[in-house]
């Protein structure tokens, strides 16, 4: 079956008249990193910004492709609605939505040229090798055939800090005593292998400060 895109919206200015910023959103984690980035680019050069999500095609083990069933046009409908939401907090500038059936990388490459695109944003591939193998990355395949530019957005990296040890009160009383002249405890002045952080984690690239003592 032929694939199907429809416009929610309608080209919110004729072709050429601003720089357009495609963002090709999914329910990826990295979707939020996509309209960021999609939102920055497209306010950065005074542009639009459409967001395009695209279903896939429901399908039988050895038939072909068959249209969604309503019920998922429908949901795709209301997740793109919510992502229009959450782009508009961010960008007050003109704005479109595209829901699309078919294979993602045709579907996206297909909407960039009737808009005339000049970048694509594609989320990152999943990590798994295993994915990568099954499905692809629409993002490496939109990089080698898009009609225009194509960048890709990550997920921050979330990393848990560590445990925050409690001060040594013996380091504190040699501090009030001697009005900061000392820092340490008789036991923590002597050396020690390893230091240990307490008091607070600082922020990465050197920002912040902290106090390092000595472990026990």
């Amino acid at each position: 079956m032929e694939a199907s895109r429809e416009n929610e919206h309608e080209r919110v200015n004729e072709k050429g008249a601003r720089p357009v910023v495609l963002a090709a959103i999914d329910r990826s984690l990295a979707s939020d990193e996509v309209i960021e980035a999609g939102a920055l680019a497209a306010r950065s050069r005074d542009g639009e910004l459409h967001l395009v999500h695209v279903l896939p095609p429901p399908t039988f083990p050895s038939g072909p492709a068959i249209p969604p069933v309503p019920s998922l046009v429908e949901d795709g409908r209301v997740f793109l609605q919510n992502m229009r939401d959450v782009a508009e907090r961010s960008f007050t500038g003109p704005l479109a939505v595209h829901l699309a059936t078919g294979d993602a990388h045709d579907q996206i490459t297909a909407l960039a040229a009737d808009l005339g695109a000049d970048l694509i944003v594609a989320g990152a591939p999943a990590k798994s090798a295993l994915t990568r193998l099954l499905h692809g990355s629409v993002a490496h395949r939109l990089a080698n055939d898009a009609p225009c530019a194509v960048l890709v957005a990550r997920p921050r990296a979330r990393e848990d800090a560590p445990a925050i040890e409690p001060p040594c009160q013996a380091c504190l009383e040699a501090r009030r005593q001697s009005g900061g002249e000392r820092m340490w405890c008789e036991h923590h002045a002597r050396p020690h292998a390893q230091a240990r952080l307490h008091y607070a984690v600082p922020p990465s690239f050197g920002r912040g400060s902290m106090f390092l003592e000595p472990r026990q």
